[in-house]
């Protein structure tokens, strides 16, 4: 997340090419998060990448941006110049909804990124790649489909650690005092995450309907799924971790 980590990140991202293209030559994915392009250096760092080399690329963008608009709206834009494709789906940072956000709430702010989103030509749903081959019968494609997802306490399982006295989670993470949510929804239960996971219905049922919808060779294709936040607790590092 720290501007000092995107050159780390940018040998992330040749990694996870390397792998794809060798299940899958015609199409080559990266993928990052956590750029924070409020930051000058990690902005220096998204303009300095190619305007050529990934024309026929995917980028998966899996959130946290920024909070503020515009500068997530330049950053997207900077994607949108460098790579073919472009996926998006939000963190829990781009949803935050300071005293001076136009939005209401973190729910309407939400809404309002996937309209700009479909204005810039990002993809907020899943879609199916291919690479540049121009034979049609040698084209692999893959499918990718974002995931909206949000942290909770039931990913807690730990006990406490012994000797420390820790604070709860909502005094210690921002996420508790600047993002808001409609209604009697509360980051304080399970009550969010369920919210937002019901998200996924409806890109399930578009995948599907999508899947059916083409060859039967092209519905058995690999499928790539990303989110903002860890998918599994056993994922997590453990507490004692937090003393290193």
């Amino acid at each position: 997340k720290l501007a000092g980590d995107m050159p780390n990140a940018g040998v992330g991202l040749r990694a996870v090419a390397t792998a794809m293209t060798a299940a899958v030559a015609a199409v080559r994915l990266w993928s990052i998060s956590d750029v924070h392009t409020d930051s000058p250096e990690n902005r220096q760092w998204v303009e300095d990448l190619s305007t050529s080399d990934y024309r026929h690329d995917v980028l998966i963008c899996a959130g946290d941006v920024s909070d503020d608009m515009d500068v997530l709206e330049e950053t997207l834009r900077l994607f949108v110049e460098r790579f073919g494709t472009v996926l998006f789906v939000p963190g829990n940072h781009d949803l935050w909804v300071r005293q001076a956000d136009p939005h209401s709430d973190s729910w309407e702010k939400l809404l309002a990124l996937r309209d700009l989103c479909t204005r810039l030509g990002v993809h907020t749903g899943p879609v199916r790649v291919v690479g540049p081959s121009s034979v049609e019968d040698q084209v692999r494609g893959i499918w990718v489909c974002p995931l909206y997802s949000w942290h909770h306490k039931g990913f807690d399982e730990e006990p406490d650690l012994q000797g420390w006295a820790v604070p709860p989670v909502e005094r210690c993470m921002v996420d508790y005092s600047v993002c808001k949510w409609p209604g009697e929804l509360s980051m304080l239960d399970d009550g969010v995450a369920e919210f937002v996971d019901k998200l996924n219905d409806e890109m399930e049922s578009t995948l599907s309907q999508m899947r059916s919808a083409s060859s039967a060779s092209q519905a058995e294709e690999p499928l790539v799924t990303f989110s903002h936040f860890l998918p599994e607790p056993e994922l997590l590092l453990e507490k004692r971790f937090l003393a290193i």
